[in-house]
């Protein structure tokens, strides 16, 4: 712990939220275990003003209770300290390359090592801000959070808050993000855990069970190119061999996405979790396929307005009928969808502990297929007087298998597929990419044809592939 938070006063010591202790636990007096940590790299053009920068950075701070959060592990739990004050963790350096040496290669290095440097969970705040001076009027800004305070949503509020901040100058942040949430992300992690002493979610647990079997090879898929038996032992660092490739999804498939949902009454998440279900039925002859995905357990304005790491899992289940259409099967998946949600709002980590026998549990994880949709996280940082771009977002892998993204942006969106390079090669989750949006093209052209029919389409044009 920094000398800074040793003295900042603890306004609050309470158990860490399930998931907070989850990772933890996992991490603890494991050093070959890499935390998890997400990035989002911003080009900012114009005047910046880096101490009116600074002083917005520390308001944010003083607003969000996570952002002042450090955690300590012991033999009696995970305890969560939410300090009085916290250090602003902004660092500006000069981008200096070697004679001859290429200022994009030295500037991509410096990202790289900024972005998997590991925060120290004792100390808060677990974030900070790496300002790249590129030239005159000319920067970069790498935001690093740790996993354990924040998800992609918070992120969001996060750079909503900044932005609102740098914009008024010094004082408080103006409009509805300005009111101070003390202890909302605790509390919420407290009435959770009442919850589940009081026995509120043993129905959910219940459900979960009979999807999940009680082993992980009831949920495990692994999808053409895994590397099975043979597959390559992880590294040390986890992000080391954490790779994300990146698929334009194009302003015409996007449409295509659109208004197919429109006109079935579908959430474009369903309708791309079918897409996805028919690829990986079609690829392994399952009759019956689960997805792990996550869901937004943001229940109230006080929580849409607090940073924190509220998502958690859920798996919709989803039985393949060939006889269907995509239409009909789209449908299908809907209701899967509304199912999980109804029994979603735990980490995915403690109903596995719940559900599975301890052998199994502790087994070696199986691959999985991991899904979720929605807009271009990240995307709303604004200072005032310069123009800002997203530059790189990046999340480290957390699960074994396969994860498809799905993000929208003015350009259409991007299909984003992460992977270890223990379980898939590079080129096995480039053409599974590829195959994915091949397939949500071919199924949303004729959503009338039966499935078996499609199916055999899209075996055959991923076969010659």
């Amino acid at each position: 712990m920094t000398a800074a938070t040793r003295r900042a006063a603890v306004l609050h010591r309470g158990p860490a939220a399930l998931s907070q202790q989850l990772e933890l636990e996992r991490c603890h007096g494991r050093p070959d275990e890499a935390p998890r940590m997400f990035n989002a790299t911003y080009t900012v053009a114009g005047p910046l003003d880096l101490e009116r920068l600074r002083d917005a950075l520390a308001r944010v701070v003083a607003r969000h209770s996570a952002l002042r959060t450090s955690f300590e592990v012991g033999s009696d739990g995970v305890w969560a300290l939410v300090h009085e004050t916290a250090p602003v963790p902004l660092r500006v350096v000069e981008l200096a390359a070697d004679a001859g040496a290429d200022p994009g290669t030295e500037l991509d290095r410096l990202i790289d090592a900024e972005s998997r440097r590991p925060l120290d969970r004792s100390a808060a705040p677990l974030f900070r801000l790496l300002v790249v001076r590129t030239g005159a009027g000319s920067h970069v800004l790498v935001f690093t959070f740790d996993h354990v305070i924040a998800d992609g949503y918070a992120l969001d509020l996060f750079l909503r808050d900044l932005s609102a901040a740098y914009a008024t100058g010094p004082g408080v942040v103006d409009g509805p993000a300005g009111a101070r949430t003390e202890n909302a992300f605790l509390e919420w992690a407290e009435q959770q855990r009442q919850e589940i002493a009081a026995g509120e979610w043993a129905e959910a647990v219940d459900h979960w069970r009979a999807v999940l079997g009680t082993g992980p090879a009831a949920s495990s898929i692994a999808l053409p190119g895994h590397r099975g038996g043979e597959r390559r032992e992880q590294t040390a660092d986890p992000a080391v061999e954490s790779r994300c490739r990146q698929f334009p999804i194009g302003t015409e498939l996007a449409r295509g996405i659109n208004r197919f949902a429109h006109a079935e009454r579908l959430t474009e998440y369903s309708v791309g979790l079918a897409a996805l279900n028919v690829l990986v039925a079609t690829l392994t002859g399952l009759d019956r396929v689960t997805v792990n995905s996550t869901f937004l357990n943001r229940m109230d304005d006080t929580q849409l307005a607090t940073v924190g790491w509220y998502a958690c899992g859920m798996f919709p289940s989803t039985d393949v009928d060939r006889a269907q259409t995509f239409a009909e099967f789209a449908d299908t998946t809907q209701e899967a969808v509304a199912e999980a949600i109804m029994h979603a709002g735990l980490p995915a980590g403690y109903l596995r502990r719940q559900i599975w026998t301890e052998g199994s549990a502790q087994a070696r994880p199986l691959p999985i297929v991991y899904f979720m949709s929605g807009e271009d996280w990240g995307a709303g940082l604004e200072l005032a007087g310069t123009t800002v771009a997203i530059r790189e977002q990046e999340e480290e892998v957390d699960t074994y298998g396969i994860q498809f993204w799905i993000t929208r942006d003015a350009t259409g969106g991007h299909l984003h597929v992460l992977h270890l390079d223990s379980e898939y090669p590079p080129e096995a989750a480039d053409a599974l990419g590829r195959a994915y949006l091949d397939a949500l093209r071919l199924l949303l052209d004729e959503p009338s044809r039966p499935l078996a029919e499609s199916m055999r389409l899209i075996e055959g044009g991923f076969t010659a592939s």
